[in-house]
């Protein structure tokens, strides 16, 4: 386990993320932006307005420290070798505020090449699932890494650390950042039970280096966890909207029993479903589970359902979570509630 851990460490940037001076910490969700599609009606056009949307909204924000990029910000089956052009473009947005970001990826990042309507998941991806997380990992202001190689073809897991705003000798992380890959693009869509075992093996690591310490922890996957839908059913803690199906993986590998059983984990944040934002508290402890905003123009969108980008705050000094959904159209926020 400490191998792991020191793995782990090792690739983290030398400039570590930290609390701000209030020691708070603020994350914007971008979801399913999905750009570079190829119809008429979407097209480059609506790449413009999607980059212009989040500007607007990273300026509206009164501190953004990290952007996650939850998965579908490209549609791969139609950018075919050039994407990493278009992630670039969409990641110049966040470099021009200075926002560092980490990404995952979904399951339209990476298509197969046929073309006969073959399921996502086919083997012989257009787009590298691989190749596209490298390039991500290596740009300036990234946070993202690569998986262990023993995971593939899931390949954007990873855990990235939140210090406390003021360095100290032998502190430790204030927030852990869990990133997990649900598939799609040449792997199945689902978790695989190596990468579930790959987040118990890395939560028991990095407790034991904390002296025993359970430090929050915050997961990112984009495909929902079929809980979601027993969630919403049960309706504990519910708010935001339910305007869209819940599509979860296609298997349950156990992964929300793992989360549920980590103390450390205090809410799951997931993309893919594009007219859902709702946020319901589910399972022994009660952890939220949440839907990002769709936060681009492309993809499916649903009727009188705007775009826009939910905001995540963890308050260092209580531990406490809150949240809101900043629009596109108007800037106004919406859904803002407490989460743990």
């Amino acid at each position: 386990m400490l191998a792991i851990l020191v793995s782990v460490l090792a690739q983290q940037p030398s400039r570590p993320l930290r609390l701000g001076a209030d020691h708070t910490f603020n994350i914007m969700q971008v979801a399913d932006v999905h750009t570079g599609e190829g119809e008429a009606s979407w097209g480059p056009g609506v790449d413009d307005r999607t980059y212009a949307d989040l500007g607007r909204v990273l300026a509206a924000e009164p501190r953004v420290d990290l952007a996650v990029f939850s998965g579908d910000m490209l549609t791969g089956l139609n950018v075919d070798a050039n994407a990493t052009a278009y992630w670039d473009r969409l990641v110049r947005v966040f470099d021009g505020a200075r926002v560092p970001h980490t990404a995952i990826l979904g399951n339209h990042d990476a298509e197969p090449f046929s073309g006969s309507g073959a399921n996502q998941s086919s083997p012989g991806a257009k787009t590298d699932r691989t190749a596209l997380m490298e390039h991500d990992s290596a740009l300036p202001l990234s946070y993202s890494r690569v998986g262990p190689a023993r995971l593939r073809p899931a390949v954007s897991v990873y855990a990235v650390d939140v210090l406390p705003h003021l360095p100290v000798v032998g502190q430790r992380p204030a927030l852990q950042l869990f990133h997990l890959d649900s598939g799609g693009g040449g792997m199945a869509e689902e978790l695989y039970a190596a990468q579930i075992a790959w987040f118990n093996e890395t939560v028991r690591a990095r407790r034991k280096a904390h002296n025993g310490a359970v430090v929050p922890a915050l997961v990112f996957v984009h495909i929902p966890l079929y809980e979601f839908q027993s969630a919403v059913q049960a309706g504990d803690s519910c708010f935001g909207d339910h305007d869209d199906g819940i599509t979860p993986t296609v298997s349950n590998t156990g992964l929300f029993a793992a989360l549920d059983a980590a103390p450390e984990v205090q809410a799951v944040f997931v993309g893919h479903d594009h007219c859902n934002d709702f946020c319901c508290q589910f399972g022994t402890r009660k952890v939220d589970l949440c839907f990002g905003r769709h936060s681009g123009g492309g993809g499916y969108a649903c009727d009188g359902y705007g775009t826009g980008s939910r905001v995540i705050t963890f308050h260092g000094d209580t531990g406490a979570l809150t949240t809101h959904v900043r629009m596109n159209a108007n800037l106004s926020v919406v859904h803002r509630g407490t989460l743990a």
